[in-house]
């Protein structure tokens, strides 16, 4: 993208199209006056523009819903809250939390938020990083265990 920037400001007299196939002309002018902002900003040549200098003065469009730690803490803890008293919070509860917490109420959205939470790995006093172990699957052999084998095992071992 710089190099199809740089040439386009090189030869912004003549005629560019088809210069850079993949990348669109209107793209190529949007991001030219990107980059020579950045470049007015930090007193280099465009060339020199990094990607860092290039998205520095950019707003995320989706700000997290959580964005405050004492937020994600305070989520984490009500988990951990819940695990504790032997209660376990379900996830769809974690999501209806979200939802109070960053009075968005829209769920894909809070639900969204959540796997972002623990795909960047945000969610540090929970095991796991707060993804969900499934329990082991019985087998009919363990769980077909009779009254009277229970009482026999109960009293061989008392």
């Amino acid at each position: 993208m710089k190099l199809a920037v740089h040439d386009y400001a090189a030869h912004l007299h003549e005629s560019v199209e088809g210069l850079y196939d993949p990348i669109a002309l209107t793209t190529v002018n949007d991001n030219a006056k990107r980059f020579a902002h950045a470049a007015n900003k930090h007193n280099i040549r465009t060339q020199d523009v990094t990607y860092e200098q290039f998205w520095e003065d950019s707003k995320p469009k989706n700000p997290p819903l959580l964005w405050s730690p004492n937020q994600v803490s305070f989520l984490q803890e009500a988990i951990v809250s819940r695990d504790n008293g032997n209660n376990p919070i379900t996830r769809h509860e974690v999501i209806q939390l979200i939802t109070e917490i960053s009075q968005t109420f829209d769920e894909v959205k809070a639900k969204n938020h959540f796997d972002y939470l623990i795909r960047e790995g945000r969610l540090t006093i929970l095991k796991r990083g707060g993804r969900v172990l499934t329990a082991q699957a019985t087998t009919t052999k363990r769980s077909a265990i009779t009254m009277e084998q229970q009482w026999r095992w109960l009293a061989f071992h008392i």
